[in-house]
């Protein structure tokens, strides 16, 4: 399966450092455990998923000094925006949360790092005429040493009680306080807006779709993504969406009104033998 931006075929096992180097952190390359890296196949040898919370990750001892931390962040998903009216009105979707990831030596990573994953906003509901907005997605954050790493959360769907179109939420590019590391950044797929489907992602997850009532109730389906979490579709009962990070649906309608709620972020941190990236890079 090939790619347009940066990264080459999945499920390879012998690319070459320079097609490595220019991936979005070789790891669309790995195929059951096993990577392709600049000095010969290496082996993904301790992964840790962390799906909410806060914490602290304590280094694994017995690797090497140029083995590799891989870490992967995504921020939790906005929650669709909810409208009620028996004229028209509009629910958007929730955008999805942004990606990072970075690697850093096996002797360059302190002994510890800190981390937070972001949880997945609400998704609105009204039962009465009205109009409400879903609520964001928090921010995933991971400290090593002086440097934060943030994927931002998405922003939640806004719904409008009337004529004018509820928009979703806008797509989010994730922050480095310093970069001293080898880093990949991606950004968010937008919340659906009118006629509009939720924003797509290839790391980053994907926005909610948007709902329109108006007589009739149009709804949108939401975004996919590659490697993040697919976007909730619009709807009177809106889907939510699927982690990591991906937006709720918004919701319209002259009844109830249920937005989807956006998922919640996720963190992983990979200790990989035999492999260091040169360049890690969009």
């Amino acid at each position: 399966m090939t790619t347009t931006q940066d990264f080459t075929t999945q499920g390879s096992t012998n690319l070459g450092a320079d097609k490595i180097a220019r991936s979005a952190t070789a790891y669309a390359l790995y195929n059951n455990g096993i990577w392709a890296g600049d000095k010969g196949l290496a082996t993904v040898d301790q992964t840790d998923t962390y799906n909410s919370g806060s914490g602290t990750w304590n280094k694994p001892a017995g690797f090497d000094d140029n083995d590799t931390v891989l870490i992967e962040a995504w921020g939790g998903g906005g929650g669709g925006g909810s409208a009620r009216d028996n004229a028209t009105n509009s629910g958007g979707g929730g955008a999805g949360g942004a990606y990072i990831a970075y690697a850093v030596r096996y002797v360059d990573c302190p002994s510890t790092i800190s981390y937070s994953v972001g949880s997945g906003g609400t998704g609105a509901t009204r039962t009465t005429d009205g109009a409400t907005n879903g609520t964001d997605g928090g921010d995933s954050t991971v400290t090593i040493g002086s440097n934060t790493f943030r994927a931002n959360g998405g922003p939640g769907g806004t719904a409008v009680d009337g004529a004018t179109t509820a928009t979703g939420g806008a797509a989010q590019t994730p922050q480095i306080d310093s970069n001293t590391f080898s880093t990949s950044l991606w950004n968010s797929g937008v919340g659906g807006s009118d006629g509009v489907n939720g924003g797509g992602g290839i790391f980053g997850a994907a926005g909610g779709g948007h709902s329109k009532y108006s007589v009739t109730t149009t709804n949108t389906s939401g975004g996919s993504s590659f490697y993040g979490g697919n976007g909730g579709n619009g709807g009177a009962t809106a889907g939510n969406g699927v982690a990591p990070g991906g937006g709720g649906g918004g919701a319209a309608s002259a009844g109830t009104s249920n937005a989807g709620d956006g998922a919640n972020g996720r963190i992983i941190i990979k200790v990989i033998r035999g492999w260091h990236p040169t360049m890690i890079s969009r």
